[in-house]
């Protein structure tokens, strides 16, 4: 991705879970949608296909936490490949942001969430490759 280059900041993000996999929207892109996520949720284990997993999710949501997820997620809709119906779980989250960009264009890759600077660094650097290398190999 020789036209492409790194953005990491630190900042929040809605991260909205479900079928389509995890969407990461930072607030400055979708403004604050209030003071909290009125989601609480807790840690359980999936097992998809014989793949284990964590993720987060009411085990028997009432009434009032399902709306209130469904009311969150139509609000994300724009900004999320999962359909607002089919949200597992938000999280609402502080760390460093990251994704690839290109400079004076409209291309970039999703947002992904770090906990630490160097983390977001090294999951760009592993995931999209390191320009330097690329072109030692040449």
């Amino acid at each position: 991705m020789a036209f492409m280059e790194p953005e990491i900041y630190k900042g929040e993000a809605y991260l909205v879970d479900g079928p389509n996999g995890t969407d990461c929207v930072p607030l400055d892109a979708c403004g604050d949608l209030g003071p909290g996520v009125p989601i609480e949720s807790h840690s359980y284990t999936i097992d998809c296909d014989g793949v284990q997993g964590v993720g987060f999710r009411y085990d028997d949501p009432t009434d009032a936490q399902e709306t209130a997820l469904r009311e969150l997620a139509a609000r994300l809709s724009d900004y999320i490949e999962n359909k607002p119906e089919a949200v597992w779980s938000i999280e609402r989250k502080s760390g460093f942001l990251a994704r690839m960009s290109a400079p004076g264009y409209m291309d970039a890759t999703e947002w992904t969430m770090h906990d630490t600077e160097q983390e977001a660094a090294d999951y760009l650097r592993d995931y999209y490759g390191d320009d330097e290398d690329e072109s030692e190999s040449d």
